[in-house]
This record gives C-alpha cells, structure tokens and sequence, in this order.
C-alpha cells in the first residue's frame, strides 16, 4: 500500500540516498525526504493521506508542527531555522524552477544532517 508509513518512510530515505548534483538539486531531494518522513509519521499516527494533502500539502513547516503536536522529537540540528529557509522555496517549487539563489554548502549540510536524523526517528516510531 503506498501510504503505508514503512514505505513512506523508506521513500524518504531513497531520496536521502538520490540528493546528488548541484546544491538546488541535493536541496529539492533532501526536501522530499524530510516531507516524506514527515508523513510517514502522520500516517502512522493515523492520518489520512487526504488530510495531510489538505492540511499542509508539501509545506514541510506544518507538517512538522503537527508531526511534533503528535509527539515525534523533532532534530535539534538547525530545526526550525532549515526548515523555514527550504520550505518556502520547496512549497513554491523553487530548487527546480528558478535558480536565483546561490545556496551555501554549509546549509546542504545541515539540510542533509537533518533529514538523515529525521528519517532514523521516524523509522524507530514506525517499524
């Protein structure tokens, strides 16, 4: 089933594995990683597929809201500070439309780090 949350979850960590490329590329792949892990805990907690769509769609800001309101320990490495830099841009499909940002090394990084430790909470929850 595609909503399962095992399959979200291992979806989130192939996207992980595929963030290669230009810094707008790795950013695009480690966004949808961090949403797909994101949802996967939802769905685990019960959420309907149909009710994060209609909730917060791709925006990962909310997501991780309600993901943490349902009790998931966020990452501390950068938290709020990553999200809120790459939600904008992926919620509007920045990273594969327009490249008018020059996104520092450091930040795909942390980006990265985020998502990895994401990911291996969520499948701790899930599995």
């Amino acid at each position: 089933m595609q909503n399962d949350p095992i399959f979200l979850c291992h979806n989130a960590r192939r996207f992980f594995e595929g963030a290669h490329g230009d810094n707008d590329a790795r950013l695009y792949f480690l966004a949808i990683s961090i949403e797909l892990s994101l949802k996967a805990y939802l769905r685990h907690q019960g959420w309907t597929d149909s009710e994060a769509k209609r909730l917060f769609g791709h925006n990962i800001i909310k997501a991780s809201t309600a993901a943490q309101s349902r009790g998931l320990e966020l990452p501390d490495i950068g938290g709020r500070g990553i999200l809120a830099t790459i939600s904008l841009y992926y919620v509007r499909g920045g990273f594969r439309r327009c490249r008018s940002v020059e996104w520092p090394q450091s930040l795909v990084l942390e980006v990265a780090s985020y998502a990895l430790d994401l990911n291996e909470r969520v499948r701790q929850c899930v599995v």
